[in-house]
């Protein structure tokens, strides 16, 4: 401890800055207490010269650590890399047969969902003309009903005979079955 402090006033009284700064006076008295006082102020700047040299190092010392650690992936980095690129092209070339796959598919839908819309129009196309058709027989129906009733009535009545029944009979059917 003795020769700590003795390395701490040796070193303070060569310290020609702070020598400027506490300049020491020889000539008066000095008391105990401004020593000390100088002491302490010779101990505190060393105190903050010594931290500011630790922190300035750590530093440097963190950085060093820090470009040792990178050159050490850098390496590893490197070695990894061929093998990554491979399943990189691996994956890419599953995905474009996916991809592949995929068009085919929906190709193969299309061509139903085409083939699908074909028939239901033909079905729907179907039913319209079978609709129109049975329109048709139900109007002829109606007519020959029709006609019938009107026989029926003149033929009851006696304002026809049999004969102009047959010719009435005739003519409607042939009105009906003729194409228009």
């Amino acid at each position: 401890m003795k020769i700590a402090f003795t390395v701490l006033v040796v070193q303070a009284i060569s310290n020609s800055n702070m020598m400027s700064k506490y300049p020491l006076q020889y000539g008066c008295k000095r008391s105990i207490m401004n020593i000390m006082g100088i002491l302490n102020s010779f101990k505190s700047a060393v105190a903050q010269e010594q931290s500011d040299v630790y922190i300035g190092q750590k530093a440097e010392c963190d950085s060093e650590i820090a470009q040792k650690d990178l050159k050490l992936k850098i390496p590893k980095v490197h070695s990894k890399l061929p093998i990554k690129m491979q399943i990189s092209q691996h994956s890419f070339e599953k995905i474009k047969q996916t991809l592949g796959e995929t068009e085919k598919i929906l190709n193969t839908i299309s061509q139903h969902i085409s083939l699908s819309n074909d028939a239901r129009q033909e079905d729907t196309q179907s039913y319209n003309r079978g609709a129109v058709s049975l329109n048709d027989a139900i109007n002829t129906f109606d007519d020959s009903i029709d006609l019938a009733n009107a026989l029926a009535n003149a033929l009851a009545k006696g304002q026809a005979s049999l004969v102009q029944v047959a010719d009435m009979t005739t003519n409607q059917c042939n009105q009906l079955l003729l194409p228009k």
